[in-house]
């Protein structure tokens, strides 16, 4: 009778351990889920002129290195991307199509140091540059002496140079 009792008790501890691995197997899908649900939702806020055609990828690697701050997105010739093309992300501009392939894309962030992007401050005439700076954060440059910048303005795109439309966040 005990040993058939411990039998049956180790069958069942055994079982709840497989259960709790596959409960933390779908866990793990869940919070991926969550992430992607959330970036997609963000995505959806993104204010891009109607005239424009845009399309949907996904960064599938980061290609940067020590001189270039560079993602590879899963879209490239066949989906008639050019080099030179804007890319946004979930609050809007984040770079150009450096190199395009067939399926694929290299985007340069406009974090990497070679980025010089003509920007305004939305509802005035101030214009600038927004420069990388090689790390995780933009500069602006070339601003007209003596402007005031508040807090939570927004900069978009001046389409002056031709590489961007104009008004991209």
């Amino acid at each position: 009778g005990q040993f058939f009792l411990l039998t049956q008790v180790r069958a069942e501890a055994e079982n709840l351990r497989e259960e709790n691995r596959r409960l933390q197997d779908w866990y793990n899908v869940a919070q991926l889920l969550k992430a992607e649900n959330q970036s997609l939702r963000s995505l959806l806020k993104v204010r891009v002129n109607r005239s424009l055609s845009t399309m949907t990828v996904q960064v599938i690697g980061d290609t940067s290195g020590p001189y270039a701050q560079t993602i590879l997105i899963d879209g490239g010739a066949q989906e008639q991307f050019s080099k030179g093309d804007a890319v946004l992300g979930g609050e809007g501009l984040i770079g150009r199509i450096l190199q395009v392939y067939d399926k694929s894309s290299v985007v340069l962030l406009m974090t990497d140091l070679s980025s010089h992007i003509p920007v305004r401050i939305e509802g005035s005439t101030i214009q600038a540059i927004l420069s990388g700076t090689g790390s995780h954060d933009v500069t602006l440059t070339h601003l007209p002496e003596g402007s005031q910048l508040n807090e939570g303005e927004q900069v978009v795109t001046s389409g002056i140079g031709g590489v961007f439309p104009p008004d991209l966040p």
